[in-house]
């Protein structure tokens, strides 16, 4: 496992790593190190949430999004800098460890997946979403891993039933949320007929004149537009062309969003797994 250089790829790493499915394996908050950019402090509102807000005309205020970037860099630079070797110490117990990790985990949920639940936001944050929710879950199995009260078993640990409950929760959220953003993004495409084509032309001196009708489609997120099919009158054929060149487009685009996101029906369905299994088997 390697560092991800973009919001989606950390959203795709952290769901595959929070259910075991990485060799050889961090557990719990430790796959924060490992998977965040190592240098730097990134914003997690990249070129995909620019998109998304333009796709559903939301978006999130400035003040939100430093407050999510910065709690979730403080988060991760947290782990890899001071709890990672924290845990490594033989001399510290786990009533340590569990106490140094459960700060992190409420300021987490309270200002980022707390914020990007709000309505407002819901939709255009869904791609740092998919990136603070996964961050939440991995802190809670740290502290199913860290219960001193269950280091027998951690399964057994009222946190790991934590963990099951809130992988429930937000994989119902995003399996809700993202089918809106998919019909957002399809209504985009739309069939056009531009002014400038309605015209008459002589097309021989006398009358009558003829008049020429333009159809295609408009992107109204990308700004891109189809062919122009250009016919007499009405043009029924050439609108039946522009028509049938729209569900493909969509299908692109829609293909091109998911890829973006990290593939969120993947993340979702990783997420449904941590219901019945919360913590991944170290042996």
């Amino acid at each position: 496992m390697s560092d991800a250089d973009t919001t989606s790829q950390i959203a795709e790493l952290l769901a595959t790593a929070l259910i075991g499915e990485e060799v050889p394996p961090p557990f719990g908050a430790l796959i924060l190190g490992v998977i965040f950019p190592s240098g730097g402090l990134p914003s997690y509102f990249d070129q995909v949430y620019a998109e998304i807000k333009t796709i559903v005309k939301q978006e999130v205020t400035a003040d939100r999004i430093a407050t999510i970037d910065g709690k979730v860099n403080g988060t991760q630079q947290y782990v890899r800098d001071t709890y990672a070797p924290f845990k490594k110490d033989p001399k510290k117990t786990a009533k340590e460890k569990f106490d140094a990790i459960t700060p992190y985990v409420d300021g987490l949920y309270q200002n980022v997946v707390a914020t990007l639940r709000d309505e407002r936001y819901a939709q255009p944050g869904f791609s740092v979403f998919l990136v603070g929710a996964s961050v939440h879950l991995s802190l809670i199995q740290e502290q199913a891993y860290t219960d001193p009260d269950h280091q027998d078993d951690p399964s057994q640990s009222p946190f790991a039933q934590a963990v099951s409950n809130n992988a429930k929760d937000y994989a119902d959220f995003a399996a809700t949320t993202w089918p809106k953003i998919v019909t957002a993004r399809r209504a985009a495409i739309t069939l056009t007929r531009p002014d400038h084509w309605d015209r008459r032309e002589e097309a021989t001196p006398g009358w009558p004149p003829i008049y020429y009708t333009c159809w295609r489609w408009e992107d109204a997120v990308t700004g891109e537009t189809g062919p122009n099919h250009v016919g007499v009158k009405e043009a029924s054929d050439e609108r039946d062309a522009a028509q049938a060149e729209i569900p493909p487009r969509q299908d692109a685009v829609v293909a091109k969003l998911t890829t973006d996101l990290g593939v969120p029906d993947t993340i979702i369905a990783n997420w449904r797994k941590l219901i019945a299994s919360p913590l991944p088997s170290k042996k």
